[in-house]
């Protein structure tokens, strides 16, 4: 059983299209425009991230130079840093600085609630120092849901097992479309409480279906360890 991390999804550095300071706003705005992508990281000298350019950011130019909109106002009393990317002739001046990163072993689904919650579609992956490593795209982090069901029964079969030292005859697993189905009889109610968080956890499971019974009421076994 595997619980992917950013480092098993992401793109790798060799591969990711990244500019300098110095790069100018119309070769961003090609490079955005030729690998179709949202965005880029800025790199200084050393390698390590200082920034990031994405489409909003180039956009900001193109909103000002055209003036308000009749009726929008209110919308356009942007923060000053907008008036400066307006301005903008480089990467360094149109970045977003410091860029939201994720670490190599971060969890995917800590890396795309992150993602989710700052609104943005591509995150650098840096190094302790800041170097980079790769980038990671919302595309990338839905991988694991695209494993198939045989795979995600192997892991649960797996877990109960290994993890919790049931033999296969007292329960039967079945996955549809990522949705896992438990049946069986277990020994305490900490374990069934264990087992679902567990289950939850491995990669590509949608949901969590159980119609598990067990022979004490008590929290004994591993809940303590497991529980969500």
């Amino acid at each position: 059983m595997k619980n992917r991390i950013v480092r098993d999804v992401m793109t790798p550095a060799d591969r990711v299209v990244t500019v300098r300071p110095d790069t100018s706003y119309k070769a961003v705005a090609e490079l955005l425009s030729l690998h179709r992508i949202s965005g880029v990281p800025v790199l200084g000298p050393t390698g390590r991230v200082i920034g990031v350019v994405t489409e909003s950011d180039l956009l900001a130019k193109e909103i000002r130079a055209n003036g308000p909109i009749p009726g929008t106002s209110a919308l356009h009393r942007k923060p000053p840093e907008d008036l400066d990317k307006a301005r903008a002739l480089t990467a360094v001046q149109l970045m977003t600085s410091p860029a939201i990163t994720a670490g190599p072993r971060e969890g995917a689904a800590t890396a795309a609630a992150r993602m989710e919650m700052r609104g943005i579609r591509r995150m650098p992956v840096v190094d302790e120092s800041g170097l980079l490593l790769g980038i990671v795209s919302r595309s990338d982090l839905l991988q694991p849901y695209l494993r198939r069901d045989e795979e995600i029964r192997d892991d649960v079969n797996a877990l109960l097992g290994d993890q919790f030292g049931y033999v296969p005859d007292r329960w039967t697993v079945a996955v549809r479309d990522g949705v896992v189905s438990l049946r069986g009889e277990l020994r305490t109610r900490g374990d069934a409480h264990a087992i679902r968080a567990c289950v939850r956890r491995i990669d590509g499971v949608v949901a969590v279906e159980d119609e598990l019974v067990y022979a004490a009421e008590g929290a004994e076994g591993v809940e303590g360890a497991w529980n969500d």
